[in-house]
């Protein structure tokens, strides 16, 4: 018993000392590293999406720094959708084209909205019917170009704001950040591309 117990410490310690991580381990993906509270969330059709772009952002921020006693919070709204733009004279798809897009929020320690704005970004991707997998291929890579683009774009917004904050800690009170509201339904469209553009 004693030596069972004892050659499995012994393979434990051997296995963390080669470097070995668990495989499915879950990562901090928490506000700790943050000097403000982040949420980001997403249609529950897009779940991956959200993860992949918190996980991008959080390393684009995580640098970012606020004046002392400063407490903001930023909600972020994270929407995707896919629609076909090319056809063939046969009617058949040629061209398919994805969307994301993203809603910025900034809050003051009083619940009170200083700053919004929405940022979009497209691309398409090469579609050939009897090819499936290489069209599921196309459209994850056209996803992943998405993500990593507009996560480096919100990040630059968010930075640029913070450094605003940094030289004048009031300036959310003044003119210069003027809150709108944000049609949730123009940036979430719930149908695809082609359908949205086709209608009135």
């Amino acid at each position: 018993m004693w030596l069972s117990k004892f050659l499995l410490a012994i393979g434990l310690i051997g296995i963390t000392g080669c470097g070995f991580e668990p495989l499915h381990q879950q990562k901090d993906t928490s506000n700790a590293s943050l000097p403000f509270f982040l949420k980001i969330t997403g249609n529950n059709d897009d779940a991956y999406t959200t993860y992949r772009f918190k996980q991008e952002l959080l390393t684009l921020l995580s640098k970012l720094k606020l004046p002392p006693a400063q407490k903001i919070e930023i909600r972020i709204q994270v929407g995707e959708n896919y629609g076909d733009i090319g056809y063939g004279a046969d009617a058949s798809v040629l061209r398919s084209q994805g969307r994301l897009a993203v809603s910025i929020q900034m809050y003051d320690s009083d619940e009170k909205p200083f700053y919004e704005n929405k940022l979009d970004m497209v691309s398409s991707y090469t579609i050939n019917e009897s090819e499936e997998f290489s069209n599921l291929n196309a459209k994850n890579a056209a996803r992943d170009r998405l993500i990593i683009i507009l996560a480096a774009d919100v990040a630059r917004e968010i930075s640029m704001v913070i450094r605003k904050l940094n030289d004048n800690p009031d300036i959310y009170k003044t003119t210069f950040f003027k809150p709108r509201k944000i049609d949730e339904s123009s940036l979430f469209p719930k149908k695809n591309l082609d359908t949205k553009d086709n209608n009135p």
